[in-house]
């Protein structure tokens, strides 16, 4: 009896489970009406930053140590050049002050080692362009050194081919005074041991020292002697044994291909020269062959001319010395080299004064009073006296005037 209401019941049961589950399945459809929910509120996003920047901050987020950042920061090869908007920036999304404090410190420091890298390479390039200029200057000078010893080499190769062509042309042999032009008798034979006799095209027998041969710049009225100051003006005192003649008679003239040659005459005089004059300095040149003082005044090749007339002569001719040093025994030692004469030789005075008498010749040249004040020192007058011997070199410096001589006295 009791099985049986068990059993009764259990379909019931069943059937109310049913039941519900309809009712559940009936209603569904307004339980999946679910209504959207609203959104939640994001945080405002942050202004982008550099790289590097944007790396600090996102070891900051990740919770690094402060001392491992900043190891980071000092191993930093470039500048961070970090602004101040990105400072704000970084504080705003937690990166702390110390953190930022190294950065700035870092570039300070990579700024003062580039800046010190930037005055070590300008030295560098600064000395780089010093040697350059030095190298430069050496290079050039070395080239003038070469370009002059090239010069030197062919002037003097020029002056040796001259001079053996000259050799071996046909030299004159001792021969009677009678055979010899008028002007040439006195001298022939005295000259002779010192020097080579030449014909010239158009001067006619021509005579040349052996000196020229010993020394290259030799020039007349400038190597071993000097100037006097004389009652008869400049005398050039020789101490050469040939002196006597060539400076005191004829004329001298210079060629390229030759040198200097002297032109015999019978006419003596103190000194056979024109004069050069400036504010600082007195030059003299010997008068080339063709230049004549006569009673009708200064001539050359036969025609007169003004007492300032140059006669062709140039720098090359001239001798010049300071004031203080034109009567210095050792004149020649003082005279000036061309490239220091160059830049006066244009504002200089011609100066030819020497005078013809008939009876004598004097050359008064350059007020040597002039000489005495420009120089500050004491100038001794010599006196030419006459002497009544008949022979040219009896005396190293004298002259033959009407069977009488003429020489300068101690």
């Amino acid at each position: 009896m009791n099985f049986r209401r068990i059993f009764l019941v259990l379909p019931v049961l069943v059937m109310a489970g049913c039941a519900d589950r309809s009712e559940t399945n009936v209603s569904a459809p307004e339980t999946n009406q679910v209504h959207a929910a609203a959104p939640a509120e994001q945080p405002a996003s942050r202004p982008p930053l550099r790289e590097p920047l944007e790396a600090i901050v996102a070891m900051t987020e990740s919770g690094l140590a402060q001392g491992v950042i900043e190891s980071h920061i000092a191993l930093a090869t470039n500048r961070f050049n970090i602004l101040t908007e990105e400072i704000l920036v970084m504080k705003e999304a937690g990166v702390s002050q110390a953190i930022i404090f190294a950065i700035l410190q870092r570039d300070t420091q990579l700024r003062s080692r580039s800046n010190q890298v930037t005055r070590q390479q300008a030295v560098a390039n600064a000395e780089a362009r010093a040697r350059i200029r030095a190298q430069s200057r050496e290079l050039a000078l070395t080239r003038a050194l070469l370009t002059a010893q090239s010069n030197q080499f062919a002037a003097e190769l020029a002056e040796q081919r001259a001079r053996t062509a000259l050799q071996n042309q046909p030299r004159n042999r001792p021969a009677p005074a009678v055979n010899l032009p008028p002007q040439v008798q006195p001298f022939h034979t005295a000259l002779n041991p010192h020097g080579s006799w030449l014909q010239h095209a158009t001067l006619g027998w021509i005579w040349q020292p052996n000196v020229l041969a010993q020394i290259r710049d030799w020039r007349p009225y400038a190597h071993n002697g000097r100037w006097l100051s004389t009652d008869q003006g400049w005398y050039w005192h020789s101490d050469e044994p040939w002196g006597w003649a060539v400076f005191h008679y004829g004329r001298w003239g210079h060629d390229l291909k030759l040198g200097w040659y002297w032109v015999p005459d019978t006419t003596w005089g103190p000194s056979w020269v024109t004069f050069r004059s400036e504010a600082r300095h007195l030059g003299w040149a010997p008068l080339p062959p063709g230049a004549n003082f006569t009673r009708a005044g200064l001539s050359f090749r036969g025609q007169l001319v003004g007492l300032n007339y140059a006669f062709g002569l140039g720098l090359a001719h001239y001798s010049f010395v300071p004031y203080r040093r034109v009567f210095h025994p050792q004149l020649f030692g003082h005279i000036l080299a061309p490239n220091l004469v160059r830049p006066f030789f244009q504002r200089t005075t011609v100066i030819n004064n020497v005078i013809n008498t008939g009876n004598s010749i004097s050359n008064p040249g350059f007020s040597i009073q002039r000489v005495r004040q420009l120089s500050l020192q004491p100038i001794t007058l010599g006196v030419i006296r006459i002497s009544p011997v008949n022979s040219f070199r009896q005396f190293g410096l004298s002259r033959q005037e009407g069977g009488a001589h003429r020489r300068l006295s101690p």
